[in-house]
């Protein structure tokens, strides 16, 4: 059954060039039938069937395509980078370049943590200060692992086992670092779904929320199931590190959709649900990281490396 799934996935991940326009073809049929329900029929139950069958086509298509994207990036833009005069300060090699385009995508982090630090200030929301807090966190835990690999790899780059070692040193630090700041959003998360966060005006932050959360949700799943470099213990602290990137900006979309379109609705169980979820897998990652990272550091001392 195992099995089954597995390539169940890499067949959706990876589907023959027939398949993608036969989602198209029901994703449009069921915002047809959708439209065409609410304004002449409105059927509960066809209601739900069209609904659910947009959600699950149109976040297909936007899988596929940030893939898509992700796909050009590595196969055009980072050869382009690789021959730059940049990139030729940094050692070759896949896991190297992993680790030093990564800052690339940082500009994206900061962007959506000023956000959320505007609204903390501009609706004096606890919560909206504690998401621009611990986006700020992950950006400089992303950084920080992209200059230590590359101080290691500068000092160490001759001796394979003791750069080894360093990077499990880096990922154990990290994760030690994401694991208490995961718990405190904990507790901002218990405080947003008891008080709740104020309502915010307009759309354009929902909507800027929405990409942001589905560009780096897709992104990090991407990440996840790459095999490439899947036993660097630095491109693993950076995966680890999208992922609860990822997860957060899952809760803060729901939230600020809550927020901005429930016309007063509490909806307390799912904000609880998304949020207490998301902290929990984050910690649950990170304390994996952290074991990982202990037992590659005992094995290594046992060694003698």
């Amino acid at each position: 059954m195992k099995d089954f799934f597995i390539r169940l996935g890499h067949w959706l991940a990876h589907p023959p060039k027939w398949f993608v326009p036969l989602v198209v073809v029901v994703d449009v049929l069921s915002i047809l039938a959708a439209v065409l329900n609410a304004v002449y029929l409105d059927n509960e139950t066809l209601a739900v069937a069209s609904y659910s069958l947009i959600g699950i086509t149109t976040c297909y298509l936007a899988f596929l395509f940030i893939r898509l994207l992700i796909g050009l990036y590595y196969s055009y833009l980072i050869p382009r980078l690789e021959t730059s005069r940049l990139a030729s300060f940094f050692p070759e090699g896949t896991a190297y370049r992993t680790i030093f385009f990564t800052g690339l995508s940082s500009l994206i982090n900061l962007a959506f943590a000023g956000m959320n630090l505007f609204l903390g200030i501009a609706y004096s929301s606890i919560w909206y200060g504690s998401l621009a807090a611990y986006y700020f966190l992950l950006l400089t835990l992303r950084l920080s692992t992209v200059v230590s690999s590359y101080l290691a790899g500068k000092k160490l780059g001759d001796h394979p086992e003791a750069f080894l070692r360093a990077k499990e040193k880096i990922r154990l630090v990290e994760a030690s670092l994401l694991l208490p700041f995961d718990l405190l959003m904990g507790g901002a998360v218990t405080m947003m779904v008891m008080v709740g966060p104020p309502s915010v005006k307009g759309t354009v932050y929902a909507i800027a929320a929405a990409a942001y959360a589905f560009y780096k949700f897709i992104a990090a799943i991407v990440r996840l199931v790459n095999k490439s470099n899947r036993g660097d213990p630095a491109v693993a602290t950076i995966r680890l590190v999208a992922f609860a990137d990822a997860l957060m900006s899952m809760v803060s979309l729901t939230v600020l959709m809550i927020a901005t379109f429930s016309e007063g609705t509490d909806l307390l169980p799912m904000k609880a649900t998304v949020g207490f979820a998301a902290v929990a897998l984050t910690a649950g990652l990170s304390i994996s990281s952290i074991v990982r990272s202990a037992k590659g550091l005992i094995r290594a001392r046992k060694d003698g490396i």
